[in-house]
């Protein structure tokens, strides 16, 4: 588990408190406050080395029991969640502080694994006269777990943003692939049909991908947007595949819904490409598209009636990789990271009926959002 410095170093220097950051499940410190490091006396290698032993060389014996039990307390506690404990620490100088702490879970992956802040000053001082408070004001508790909650959400809010970065800068490396895929369906349009074809095929497509283009520029995209160019980009494919298919859009949805741009037409790709050609009988693709009022999710069903997965990994290299797929996997795990949703995923299902394979069925699951939703810029 590993904490961002780049990303929060402006918020932690900013802090007016000492505070330490603290990777309980490596044992190793991630962050030591210029304010912390007046406050103990000790070089960010010292209070590393501390760190390492989980503090047990600085912390008054009769206290340790207490800081174990705080961490225990922790482990099992919500993200945010602040507990206020009293603790002596020996500073470089050989005597203990009395220290007023802090702590809360700054980060968690599960209960062996989260990191936590340290804030804490000197109850042994006269708080009003030193250089730690703003003037002419206390360190009373609710000042300062304010100030802990203001800080995390600053960190919060630079983290979303990075990950909304992310998402855009994924969506753009979308479009050279999806480019290059529809060349070979225009190289194969223009090989196999009359010119007037090929120029009506070239100019439908242009029109796509003046629609592309336009999505790339944004993070959000309506969900009606996504059907209408999922709909244009089956179309085009229905007449280079020579009308060996068929397809179904069945959207469900009466409210106002919108995602990051061309989320489900990688699958929508994958599953002609590797389940519908050169299939001996009609094809069938069928996208449904429902939502789940008390979850606030949304659920796209890709169902096609191909050769299966099994038979398609037959005919491809074992050294490709999906990279389209790929990359609209890594955003849907950025969405979960931004929404803290473990529901938000992409999920593959064999059909089949007496042993036999009668297609495949996608399910991907992402989040309800409005344009006033935390995910717009």
């Amino acid at each position: 588990m590993k904490m961002n410095k780049e990303l929060t170093q402006n918020l932690l220097e900013n802090f007016p408190l000492p505070l330490v950051l603290f990777d309980v499940s490596q044992k190793k410190n991630i962050y030591y406050s210029r304010q912390a490091k007046e406050l103990l006396g000790y070089s960010c290698e010292q209070f590393d080395r501390f760190a390492n032993h989980n503090f047990e060389e600085i912390i008054h014996p009769e206290d340790y029991q207490q800081h174990c039990e705080t961490m225990e307390k922790l482990s099992v506690g919500k993200k945010g969640e602040i507990i206020r404990s009293d603790r002596r620490f020996l500073s470089a100088d050989g005597k203990y502080l009395h220290l007023q702490l802090y702590d809360n879970v700054l980060e968690k992956k599960n209960e062996d694994q989260f990191i936590i802040s340290i804030v804490g000053f000197d109850l042994s001082k006269v708080i009003k006269e030193s250089k730690l408070a703003p003037e002419n004001h206390t360190f009373s508790n609710e000042y300062i777990e304010g100030e802990i909650t203001k800080l995390l959400d600053q960190i919060e809010e630079e983290k979303k943003k990075k990950m909304q970065a992310q998402l855009m800068m994924l969506s753009s490396q979308l479009n050279p692939h999806f480019i290059f895929s529809s060349l070979n369906s225009i190289h194969h349009h223009i090989l196999n049909s009359a010119p007037e074809s090929a120029l009506l095929f070239t100019s439908r497509f242009s029109s796509l991908m003046r629609k592309m283009l336009e999505f790339s520029k944004k993070l959000l995209i309506s969900l009606e947007d996504e059907i209408n160019f999922l709909d244009e980009y089956l179309t085009l494919e229905k007449e280079r595949f020579s009308d060996a298919f068929d397809f179904e859009i069945i959207n469900t949805i009466d409210s106002e819904v919108y995602i990051p741009p061309m989320l489900l037409q990688p699958y929508v790709e994958n599953a002609l490409l590797h389940g519908l050609a050169e299939l001996n009988k009609r094809g069938n693709l069928k996208i449904h598209l429902h939502k789940n009022e008390k979850q606030d999710l949304i659920f796209c069903e890709i169902i096609d009636n191909g050769k299966g997965r099994k038979k398609a990994a037959e005919n491809i290299n074992p050294e490709h990789k999906s990279y389209a797929t790929n990359m609209t996997s890594f955003r849907l795990e950025l969405l979960k990271n931004i929404y803290k949703n473990e529901e938000v995923s992409v999920k593959f299902s064999d059909l089949e009926e007496d042993g036999q394979s009668k297609g495949t069925a996608v399910t991907v699951t992402f989040p309800n959002v409005d344009l006033n939703g935390s995910l717009s810029l």
